[in-house]
């Protein structure tokens, strides 16, 4: 997976995991064990294939693409690839980066994937394609969270891109997504198994999960700012007015949804608009309103950029988020002048040289 990678597994806790588990005592081997375990990672199979599916992490990597093309990269050649965040730049390091990274959307054809700067995104039609040449009828892959666990994409009546996700409450118990594992059986066909953890002892109360959920959407919604101002643009009749029907319509359609009762939640999230409605029966609300309410994610230093440059940072805030991270050492939403300079060392010495 993606996350099997020198800088990813640094930034999500792996390396704080060993250095619990191991740094102790006279013998600090944690830095040898970090090492071996980016080795490790490297050489991981891209790609599993049964009579029936192809399983890889993220997807296919372009229109035509071929297995054959994965069992051409030796072993040297994947281990040198140590992170997909700078992979290199020739057709290899390509390859493995979008198997790693692209995902499936129902638009037909491919696409760059601007949401995680990395990979491709597939449609229905290119998946069609892959699976009928090689025979088979399921491509299985992880990469995003879907609220059930597991999610299928039906490419035509044979073959479906199937998403599977096992991390309940992703991430760090936050989330409220079941997860599932799915069992490929002997005659070919899928047996999806959902779950939902519960802490020992303990189960969450109503509110918490509440709050959860509620900030899950919220997410959902300050990431796809941009989809969902021009959707509302495009239905709105009267300035930046639309109604609470057309609003949980287009948020159910443009954050693929579906499942959500956004009508229920509307007075949690968007206010209606009661000023000069003199006399309408409609419930109104201002999306513009309603947008700045939940995306105000950048800082005021930042207020006088360009359009440009604000969709930019939009467009690529999860590798921001990342990074940040990865630099905040201490967890407490800051950066100093010490932890910056420690992560750039840090980066110096994995990132491999290009040659």
């Amino acid at each position: 997976g993606n996350h099997e990678d020198a800088i990813l597994s640094t930034v999500y806790g792996f390396t704080d995991e060993i250095q619990a588990r191991y740094g102790k005592g006279e013998c600090d081997s944690t830095d040898d064990i970090w090492d071996a375990m980016g080795d490790l990672f490297s050489v991981l199979p891209l790609c599993v294939r049964t009579d029936t599916a192809a399983i890889m992490h993220g997807g296919i990597p372009s229109d035509g693409f071929q297995l054959s093309e994965l069992e051409s990269i030796t072993t040297e050649q994947r281990s040198r690839i140590r992170s997909m965040l700078d992979p290199g730049d020739d057709a290899i390091c390509e390859l493995v980066q979008n198997v790693l990274w692209s995902d499936p959307r129902t638009e037909h054809g491919i696409h760059p994937n601007e949401d995680r700067g990395a990979g491709i995104f597939f449609g229905p039609d290119v998946t069609h394609r892959f699976l009928t040449d090689h025979g088979l009828k399921y491509l299985i892959r992880s990469h995003e969270v879907v609220d059930e666990g597991f999610h299928c994409m039906k490419c035509s009546e044979e073959n479906s891109a199937i998403t599977v996700f096992s991390s309940v409450n992703y991430p760090n118990g936050e989330g409220c997504n079941y997860g599932a594992v799915i069992n490929i059986c002997s005659d070919g066909t899928l047996a999806p198994v959902r779950f939902r953890g519960y802490e020992v002892g303990s189960i969450r109360s109503h509110n918490e999960y509440f709050n959860r959920t509620m900030s899950y959407l919220v997410e959902m919604i300050s990431q796809n700012k941009s989809k969902l101002l021009s959707a509302f643009e495009k239905k709105a009749e009267t300035k930046t007015l639309i109604t609470t029907k057309e609003w949980a319509d287009i948020l159910s359609s443009q954050l693929d949804l579906h499942e959500v009762d956004w009508l229920s939640l509307q007075p949690y999230l968007a206010p209606i608009v009661t000023e000069g409605l003199e006399g309408e029966n409609v419930e109104m609300i201002d999306f513009m309103k309603f947008l700045s309410l939940h995306c105000n994610l950048l800082s005021n230093a930042i207020d006088e950029c360009d359009g440009e440059t604000m969709e930019t940072l939009r467009q690529n805030h999860v590798l921001l988020l990342t990074v940040f991270k990865f630099l905040d050492t201490n967890g407490n939403g800051l950066i100093d002048r010490d932890e910056f300079r420690a992560g750039m060392k840090l980066l110096k010495k994995k990132i491999p040289k290009r040659t």
